[in-house]
């Protein structure tokens, strides 16, 4: 490994190591309906994830547009679902409907889910979602017990909204890789995990200048794995 390479990968750990994106503790509250109940933990996660998304996408990704997206959130006893989550700039734009559940999710592709711990985003059959349990269903399944939710479950967040981001500029590459099984190159499209991920794309950002952006969120011309390639090989 060249010394270019590892300073850049010490910097993206570095990075990961702290949090990537600081949200402001308020005393706003997501405007959510009253049909089901959500705790007072679960709100206020939603409310810190999307300010952090919209911090991410606008300050950091520069994302201009998000597709038209289902985001579906569940509790142990509720529903949410929101067709502008992502999408709406401010937080009192977002809408949300609420409906009981009997201990399974449908899904806009017809398919359904368990109540339990879940995040995916998913393009298939015509249909763009995301879904995500909350935090109460991580922390009862005994996953990130004793830190915060906006510590351990913001970057999960983040890391499915920017599946959605990204089915724009890769998603017809993807799509037909999963179509042909071609898993390894299937993933080559897709954006790394969580805190990680943002971390080597601010390291990218850092060492190249923000152009990154026009590929990883606009043409997708090149991934940004292929990205980092180019500019070690131009050190």
């Amino acid at each position: 490994m060249s010394k270019i390479a590892l300073k850049v990968i010490t910097f993206a750990v570095a990075l990961a190591a702290c949090s990537c994106i600081s949200v402001q503790q308020d005393s706003r509250q997501p405007q959510l309906p009253a049909e089901c109940s959500v705790s007072e933990a679960d709100r206020l996660w939603i409310d810190h994830s999307l300010e952090a998304w919209r911090f991410a996408s606008r300050e950091i990704a520069g994302i201009r547009v998000v597709p038209d997206v289902q985001a579906i959130l569940f509790s142990g006893d509720c529903v949410l679902r929101s067709e502008n989550a992502l999408r709406s700039p401010t937080a009192e734009g977002v809408t949300w409907t609420a409906t009981a559940h009997s201990g399974s999710v449908s899904l806009p592709d017809g398919s359904e889910v368990p109540v339990g711990v879940t995040s995916y985003a998913s393009g298939g059959k015509g249909s763009l979602f995301f879904v995500m349990a909350t935090p109460t269903i991580w922390t009862a399944a005994g996953i990130g017990a004793g830190s915060s939710p906006d510590t351990f479950l913001i970057p999960v967040l983040l890391h499915e909204a920017s599946h959605i981001a990204q089915i724009g500029p890769y998603g017809p590459f993807f799509f037909a890789c999963v179509a042909s099984r071609d898993r390894r190159s299937a993933l080559r499209f897709l954006p790394m995990p969580s805190l990680e991920g943002f971390a080597l794309v601010m390291a990218l950002d850092r060492i190249a200048g923000p152009d990154w952006k026009r590929h990883a969120f606009g043409d997708g011309a090149l991934t940004v794995p292929e990205m980092l390639d180019e500019v070690l090989r131009s050190e």
